[in-house]
């Protein structure tokens, strides 16, 4: 199925903004489709321990038709991943028990097993040089700080998505 590309990418862009949680994300709502998950069905995975960005993501997906889940820790998120075929992960960098580079490296694991790649979105508080670097090194696809930019997730996810069509 063709991806439309500015409709997925809109979905996505308020996710874990700033402006979201300052009435935006009604209006954006407002603007898509509310059956868009029956156009464009995702398995969407976010691995993320802070509270208010996993309402913030429930609330969002959920205008649209989806049902996310959420892992609030990189072993939870590690172990989501076997269970379940998931289309896309936001994983966050900083998180107990098991951080988002560990997380990603056992998954990376795993995929040697099952030969299918699951995109892997950072999502990082911390904008420290070399941070890019690191997450891409632990296997990562792309990288994005919080708060999010609408211009930098734009740019992520159309990168994710260049790729998977590549792929297939």
């Amino acid at each position: 199925a063709e991806l439309d590309r500015s409709k997925i990418l809109n979905i996505l862009l308020g996710v874990f903004s700033e402006e979201s949680l300052h009435g935006k994300r009604e209006s954006q709502l407002q603007q898509l489709d509310k059956n868009f998950s029956g156009s464009l069905p995702l398995s969407i995975l976010v691995a993320e321990d802070n509270v208010i960005s996993q309402k913030l993501a429930v609330a969002i997906f959920d205008g649209l038709g989806y049902r996310i889940d959420i892992a609030v820790n990189g072993l939870q998120a590690v172990n989501r991943v076997k269970e379940k075929r998931y289309d896309l992960v936001f994983m966050d960098v900083q998180m107990p028990e098991m951080d988002g580079l560990e997380a990603t490296t056992a998954i990376r694991v795993q995929e040697r097993q099952t030969g299918r790649h699951l995109p892997i979105i950072a999502l990082t508080a911390s904008a420290m040089r070399g941070d890019a670097e690191v997450c891409l090194a632990a296997g990562m696809d792309d990288y994005i700080s919080k708060p999010i930019k609408i211009e930098a997730l734009y740019a992520a996810l159309t990168r994710i998505l260049q790729q998977k069509e590549n792929r297939e």
